[in-house]
């Protein structure tokens, strides 16, 4: 079952201050609560995909990545004899690997290949740790991005990989490396997509046909005079994992297991 959830943003529009304000009072407002509530949408996204628990929808649930059957104890990943051995209850995606190297990203790559999927993949990570993913010396596979600034020899490997910090060069295809500032230090997740609106990426959002997939102004009540009394915005959706091994979420830590972060 998918979960959705909904929220509002709630504009301090007042008889008395819509008698007197100014135009660009009002769009100055519109765009705060615009800005709000898709800084939620994205909060809601990275709170799904780094949660390592199902939520509870009605008498169901909206499951995470595999997780080695606490969610649903006889989940098994369908077989892909070609590049993996059989999978059982106890395969997870959610993984506890000490340092950022170019071993461990391997390792969560291939977590997501032997299900099926073939590269590029995407990879997003906590910004304060850029400095370790870029880092060669660790990250063996990682190539810069071009600039059109500087002006490079014959002997340089550079990436066009589009809006952002480079690639990383696995054994099992090439990650385009992305971070968020959203994300607290030692996390990152690794993930398959097929582009916006494909029902194969690792992510899907569930939405209220009533009101659709984006936020929507109501008027509120108690009107006086003007329509735009106490009016507010509000979105309805949820966000909920489409498969489970289309990505791999990993905290940087010496010892223990995996524990969700809280995203920002």
């Amino acid at each position: 079952m998918n979960h959705i959830g909904k929220w509002d943003y709630q504009f301090a529009w007042t008889w008395d201050f819509l008698k007197e304000a100014r135009r660009i009072q009002i769009d100055n407002d519109v765009s705060v609560g615009i800005k709000a509530m898709k800084d939620n949408f994205h909060k809601q996204i990275l709170t799904r995909l780094f949660k390592s628990t199902y939520t509870a929808v009605a008498s169901g649930r909206a499951m995470p990545l595999a997780d080695g059957g606490t969610a649903d104890s006889i989940y098994v990943p369908v077989h892909n004899p070609e590049r993996a051995t059989a999978f059982d209850t106890s395969h997870t995606h959610l993984g506890r690997l000490s340092g950022i190297t170019q071993a461990n990203l391997t390792t969560g790559i291939k977590h997501i290949w032997e299900h099926g999927f073939d590269g590029p993949f995407d990879l997003v990570v906590a910004h304060a740790d850029i400095g370790s993913w870029t880092d060669v010396t660790s990250v063996t596979g990682y190539v810069k991005p071009a600039s059109q600034l500087i002006q490079y020899g014959n002997q340089n490997d550079l990436a066009t990989p589009g809006n952002n910090w480079g690639v990383i060069e696995t054994d099992y295809g090439t990650v385009r490396l992305h971070t968020s500032s959203r994300i607290p230090t030692k996390y990152w997740a690794a993930y398959k997509s097929f582009g916006a609106g494909d029902p194969r990426n690792p992510l899907a959002i569930r939405y209220d046909e009533n009101f659709g997939p984006g936020m929507i102004l109501l008027k509120g009540d108690h009107i006086r005079e003007f329509p735009l009394e106490s009016a507010l915005l509000f979105h309805k959706f949820g966000a909920n994992i489409a498969d489970r091994v289309s990505a791999y979420i990993c905290y940087n830590h010496t010892t223990g297991s995996y524990t969700a972060p809280t995203i920002v």
